[in-house]
């Protein structure tokens, strides 16, 4: 407490504790909830971003930066063995005055359109009081993310797609190299080269949630 805000002197007798909205300058990092029985030391630990595999989260009611670092756990898929976890968490105060957001993220699959959601739930918890909503929703068919459920035709296309760009950068490189610096004066020339900058950001976003999933085991 009172760590980025201050309480008048004249108010100190009333045991006044401040705490003041989100920053990553006034971030409390240290361990804390119920001490472990092994360790004799808090349970709770703070994690940073990329321990946790997150970035940076703008909140859309405070406008704060959250960094992605924070103190987490995984809910178990069973219902009896996720309420008593957040009963354990709510009787330890995992959630107290210093919290300024809670984050749930989950993942739902529709079977029926084969539709896969990536959700995070964001609860704000402002210094005035009270708890903000708010809700981001990624959706995504699996062929956008696997290439087993792409079809042959589609796989075909983009390999085509892949094969063709390729074939023109090395066509306009080898002329590129033949005409020297007099390649950079033809404007049209210029709109090629932004054209292929395109394709590979493209391309490389395209295979990107193919190596993920495959570095993840999913599914």
């Amino acid at each position: 407490p009172n760590v980025g805000c201050v309480v008048p002197e004249y108010m100190d007798q009333y045991s006044t504790a401040c705490y003041p909205g989100f920053s990553t300058t006034n971030e409390d990092v240290s361990a804390f909830g119920p001490v472990g029985e092994l360790t004799g030391l808090p349970i709770w630990r703070w994690r940073t971003a990329s321990e946790l595999d997150e970035g940076w989260i703008v909140g859309k009611a405070s406008g704060a930066y959250y960094a992605g670092s924070g103190f987490n756990f995984s809910m178990p898929t069973e219902r009896v063995a996720a309420e008593e976890m957040l009963r354990f968490h709510r009787d330890n105060n995992w959630i107290d005055l210093q919290t300024r957001a809670v984050f749930v993220d989950f993942v739902s699959y529709n079977p029926n359109v084969r539709l896969l959601t990536l959700a995070k739930v964001i609860f704000e918890l402002p210094p005035t009081g009270g708890a903000i909503p708010s809700i981001t929703l990624r959706t995504s068919p699996l062929r956008m993310i696997l290439p087993s459920e792409s079809s042959t035709a589609m796989l075909a296309a983009e390999i085509t797609l892949i094969v063709l760009t390729a074939s023109y950068m090395i066509i306009d490189l080898h002329t590129a190299y033949r005409r020297g610096l007099t390649f950079l004066t033809d404007p049209w020339r210029l709109l090629d080269a932004t054209n292929y900058l395109a394709y590979i950001v493209a391309f490389s976003l395209r295979l990107q949630p193919f190596y993920i999933m495959s570095a993840r085991g999913f599914p």
